[in-house]
């Protein structure tokens, strides 16, 4: 199931028109789905599409970027905190 993305994350991130899936698809919420999809609504020749934006992990353990991070980056050329 896609959810929207919220407009302004508490991280920074602006994904505004965004939508995210949580992987395992069936996994139990939250800690169950560790990882995330997170694509942007595009209007084509042939109708609206969703162009994939970035995977990973929703909270990293390790030090790193989340996916909102990762889809912020390509969403607008570059991270939020810089």
């Amino acid at each position: 199931m896609l959810r929207r993305c919220d407009a302004v994350g508490h991280d920074g991130t602006r994904l505004v028109g965004c939508f995210k899936a949580y992987v395992p698809l069936h996994a139990p919420a939250s800690s169950g789905q560790p990882f995330g999809l997170v694509f942007q609504v595009v209007v084509t020749e042939a109708g609206l599409g969703l162009r994939f934006l970035a995977f990973g992990e929703r909270h990293p353990v390790k030090p790193g970027r989340s996916v909102n991070e990762r889809a912020h980056k390509r969403f607008h050329g570059r991270y939020q905190d810089e």
